[in-house]
């Protein structure tokens, strides 16, 4: 983590795309976040985005919602900013 954001410049916008560890790895370093909800719960499922504590973070901007024309799943867009 140390020696990724020593090599990145503080005037880039830089995506972190995970698993489910990286997230939590690289959370406390963000600033901001592109967030995609799908409104379903999925059975099996055992690795989601860490929990994001709603005192820190500020919805910028929401999208949606939109339908998935072949899965029929409903998902919006959001973007979260730090505090």
């Amino acid at each position: 983590i140390e020696e990724a954001l020593e090599n990145i410049s503080k005037k880039e916008e830089v995506f972190i795309i995970g698993g489910g560890e990286i997230y939590n790895a690289f959370l406390p370093f963000s600033n901001k976040i592109y967030l995609t909800v799908i409104d379903h719960e999925f059975d099996g499922v055992d690795t989601y985005f860490p929990e994001i504590e709603p005192e820190e973070w500020d919805t910028i901007e929401e999208e949606g919602p939109f339908a998935d024309d072949k899965s029929g799943l409903n998902y919006r867009y959001v973007t979260l900013q730090r505090t």
